[in-house]
């Protein structure tokens, strides 16, 4: 239950890190960029994933990269990703690119989308009765 209890806490820590510290400046890099390197692509199609849009292409994705962004992701119900949602965001998190060091030396203008990504993926993981992972 201690176990549990930390790694909820640490989730919603994540995500709100991940929230407050995307600042204006690294979503116009975002909104500018004409092709994404693994990293980036990763990263931004796990948020499309957790907002619920299919299209994961490079336009699709820059769609979502709007001023209400933030917004939406603060006033997101998390508990209504569906199973599938779900399942593809944890696969996302656990691929090469959203490793660390990856993510802060090519993906360093998403690296607090990448934070809340991760805080998602452990908070979903938790309130699903999965314990802490």
């Amino acid at each position: 239950e201690r176990a549990r209890d930390a790694a909820y806490q640490n989730s919603i820590r994540a995500i709100q890190w991940g929230l407050t510290n995307m600042t204006d400046r690294e979503f116009q890099e975002l909104r500018a960029m004409r092709q994404t390197n693994g990293v980036v692509q990763i990263v931004l199609e796990t948020v499309a994933l957790i907002l619920g849009h299919k299209d994961t292409t490079l336009t699709g994705m820059r769609n979502i990269l709007r001023p209400q962004l933030m917004e939406r992701l603060w006033n997101l119900d998390l508990d209504a990703l569906s199973d599938t949602e779900y399942t593809r965001v944890r696969e996302n998190i656990q691929k090469p690119d959203f490793e660390e060091g990856r993510l802060r030396t090519s993906g360093q203008s998403v690296y607090p989308l990448a934070v809340y990504c991760r805080g998602v993926a452990e908070y979903l993981y938790v309130a699903r009765g999965n314990g802490a992972s």
